[in-house]
C-alpha cells in the first residue's frame, strides 16, 4: 500500500514540476515580448512626450481656426463689395464690357438666379479669406445663407507632429454685414422689364434709382446701395452691370 502511494505520489510531483516549468518559462517569454515591445515604443518617445505632441497640436489647431475665424470676419465686406461690383459674378458666358458684367450680351441672357447668387459669392468669398488667412493654410469653403447671415464650411486640414496627425475642420458662422438679395432683385427686375424698357434710359431710371450711361447700344448701370462695409477701410456698395442691345431683335 505504500508503495502505492509512493508511486503515485512521485508520478503526481513529476507531472506538477513539468506544468511548473512550462509555466515560468510561458511567463519568462510573456514578459520578455512585453519588456520588448515597450522598449520598442519608447525608444523614440520619453514618457509623456506623446501626452505633450498631442496637446501641443491640438493648441496648434485651435490658433489655426481662431485665424479662419478672423479671416472670415475681415474678408466678408471686400467680398460683398466684390460681389457687388461685378454684378454677382466671377465670370459669365455674356462677359463683361469696360469691366462691367453683361447680364444681357445681344440675345443671350445671364440673370442671376438663387443658385448662381450662392455659387458665385462662395467663389468670391474663398478667395478673400485665403488671401486673409495670416497661416498661409489655403482651403476650400463652401458658403451657405441662413438667416441672411454666412455659414462657413472647409474641407478637413492635417496638422501633422511626428507620430501624430490632427485633423481641422472649419465650421464658421459670421453675422452678415449686408444681404446678397439685393443683387438678385435687381436681377429680376431687369428681367421682368428687359422687353418693355430695352434701351430706354428713362425707363431704367423709372423703375429704380439707377445711373446710367449709354455708349454703343450698351447701358452700363451704376446702383449705389448706400451702406458703408469694411473693419479697416470703409467704401460704399455699388452694383454694377451693364446690358448689350446690339442685336436686331431690340431694335
Amino acid at each position: 500500500m505504500n508503495m502505492v502511494n509512493a508511486k503515485m505520489n512521485k508520478k503526481g510531483n513529476f507531472v506538477f514540476n513539468l506544468a511548473l516549468v512550462f509555466g515560468v518559462l510561458f511567463l519568462t517569454v510573456f514578459i520578455f515580448f512585453k519588456f520588448s515591445d515597450l522598449k520598442n515604443s519608447t525608444s523614440t518617445l520619453y514618457i509623456g512626450e506623446a501626452q505633450i505632441n498631442m496637446i501641443n497640436t491640438y493648441l496648434e489647431g485651435e490658433s489655426n481656426i481662431f485665424a479662419i475665424e478672423q479671416s472670415a470676419k475681415y474678408s466678408q465686406a471686400e467680398s460683398l463689395q466684390e460681389f457687388y461690383a461685378k454684378g454677382g459674378y466671377v465670370k459669365t458666358e455674356c462677359g463683361v464690357s469696360n469691366d462691367y458684367t453683361l447680364w444681357v450680351k445681344s440675345s443671350k441672357q445671364c440673370f442671376l438666379t438663387k443658385k448662381t447668387l450662392t455659387e458665385e459669392f462662395t467663389k468670391i468669398y474663398n478667395v478673400s479669406i485665403n488671401n486673409y488667412n495670416p497661416i498661409n493654410i489655403k482651403n476650400n469653403y463652401n458658403v451657405s445663407i441662413i438667416n441672411n447671415n454666412f455659414l462657413i464650411k472647409g474641407d478637413e486640414i492635417p496638422l501633422k507632429n511626428k507620430r501624430i496627425i490632427y485633423y481641422l475642420r472649419p465650421i464658421i458662422l459670421v453675422d452678415s454685414q449686408y444681404s446678397l438679395d439685393y443683387a438678385y432683385q435687381t436681377s429680376e427686375l431687369i428681367k421682368n422689364n428687359i422687353d418693355k424698357c430695352k434701351q430706354d434710359t428713362t425707363c431704367w431710371e423709372s423703375l429704380g434709382d439707377f445711373n446710367i450711361k449709354e455708349n454703343n447700344k450698351i447701358l452700363y448701370f451704376d446702383v449705389n446701395l448706400k451702406q458703408s462695409l469694411g473693419y479697416f477701410d470703409k467704401k460704399d456698395i455699388v452694383l454694377k452691370f451693364a446690358l448689350d442691345f446690339n442685336n436686331p431683335i431690340f431694335a
